[in-house]
This record gives C-alpha cells, sequence and structure tokens, in this order.
C-alpha cells in the first residue's frame, strides 16, 4: 500500500462507529487509514475530500439514509468514483435500501456491496475483509484480466 491509505467515508451520525472501526484498522491491522476528525479536517471540506480521496487506495463508505441524503457525501463519492478509487460500500442501516444517486446502478454495480448489520465486531471483520479482497484484485488487475466479484 506504500504511502497510499485506506480512507472512511461515513455521514456524521456514524462517527462512533466509524471511529472504532478506524481504531480497529489503525491499532490491530496497523493499517495506514484516513478519516476526517483524525488529522484530515481543514477548514474547507472539499479541499479535505479532495485530500483523502486523491491519497487513497481504497474507499470504505458506511451508508445509511442520511449519508444518501448528504450532498458533501455524493460529491466525495462522485470524486472517488471519477478519481477510479477502489471503493467498498457497506450498508449498516439494515432496514434501509439505497435508492436516488446512491441506488443507481451507476454507482452500485461496478462496486464491492457489503450488507452489515451494526454488531461492532462484525462491521470490523468484514471492513477487513473487503480492503483485503480490494488490494487482492489489485495485484492480480496487473497481471491477468480484471473480475468482477459481487457479495
Amino acid at each position: 500500500m506504500a504511502s497510499k491509505h485506506v480512507m472512511l467515508s461515513y455521514q456524521w451520525d456514524d462517527q462512533k462507529l466509524v471511529t472504532d472501526v478506524y481504531n480497529y484498522l489503525t491499532e490491530n491491522m496497523h493499517m495506514k487509514v484516513w478519516m476526517d476528525i483524525n488529522g484530515g479536517m481543514k477548514a474547507n471540506v472539499y479541499e479535505c475530500m479532495a485530500e483523502g480521496v486523491q491519497g487513497a487506495e481504497v474507499i470504505v463508505c458506511f451508508l445509511t439514509a442520511k449519508y444518501q441524503a448528504s450532498t458533501n457525501c455524493q460529491q466525495e463519492l462522485q470524486f472517488a468514483r471519477d478519481s477510479k478509487v477502489s471503493i467498498v460500500l457497506c450498508r449498516v442501516q439494515s432496514s434501509w435500501k439505497p435508492s436516488d444517486w446512491l441506488g443507481s446502478s451507476s454507482i452500485l454495480s461496478i462496486q464491492q456491496s457489503l450488507h452489515m448489520d451494526r454488531e461492532l465486531s462484525r462491521v470490523r471483520i468484514r471492513v477487513v475483509e473487503f480492503i483485503h479482497f480490494q488490494f487482492l484484485c489489485k495485484d492480480n488487475e496487473s497481471s491477468s484480466d480484471s473480475q468482477d466479484i459481487q457479495s
């Protein structure tokens, strides 16, 4: 992963869950992780978002209805997609299904989608599995044809 990082994208109501995932990834998995409140925050939110996306090897998005309603989250995910950064979509609100811009096949069909409940140990394990999966796919792409894998 060299100087690149894992970026965590979320709507602020999920800050506690995402902070715990951040702590797990950095302390237990020794990954370089970018999270806005842990050194990535700047006065200009768009500058902050661009820095996080441009330095990312993979972006993990924690999807909820409020994430979908957030203009900033939409811009962040679209910028990541336009920048061709690997994206892991983690739906963490089990009673909700993405719709509107987030439910469009152009976003979801080309990304890894992960459905989970809010049980923290499951969230951590599944996020790590998908991050590792993204890196395996990147390694394989350089030596063979790209593979689409649906979860």
